[in-house]
C-alpha cells in the first residue's frame, strides 16, 4: 500500500473546532488546500480538513513516523519526475 493511501485512525484528545473530544475519524497523510503537509480528514460537519502531524489535540493510530512522512514525500517526488 502506498504511503498516501495508508489509512490512519484519528482520535480527538483536545478542544479543536469542528471535532468532538473522544471521537475517532479516518484520515491519511496528504497535502492540504494551501500545499501544507498534514493529515487529511473530514470534520463533524463533513468538511475536508488538514490537521498538523504533530498536534497535541489528536492521536494518530498508528503513530505517524518520520519514515511514513519520508515515504510519502518520496512517493510524491517520483510523481513530479514524469513531466
Amino acid at each position: 500500500m502506498s504511503a498516501s493511501n495508508k489509512p490512519y485512525k484519528i482520535r480527538c484528545k483536545g478542544e479543536y473546532p469542528g471535532f468532538t473530544i473522544g471521537c475517532e475519524y479516518l484520515g491519511h497523510i496528504g497535502y492540504g488546500p494551501f500545499g501544507e503537509l498534514g493529515m487529511n480528514t473530514m470534520d463533524d460537519d463533513g468538511d475536508s480538513r488538514t490537521l498538523d502531524l504533530d498536534s497535541d489535540d489528536f492521536e494518530y493510530i498508528p503513530p505517524v513516523t518520520y519514515r511514513a512522512v519520508d515515504d510519502f514525500l518520496a512517493e510524491h517526488e517520483d510523481e513530479g519526475d514524469d513531466d
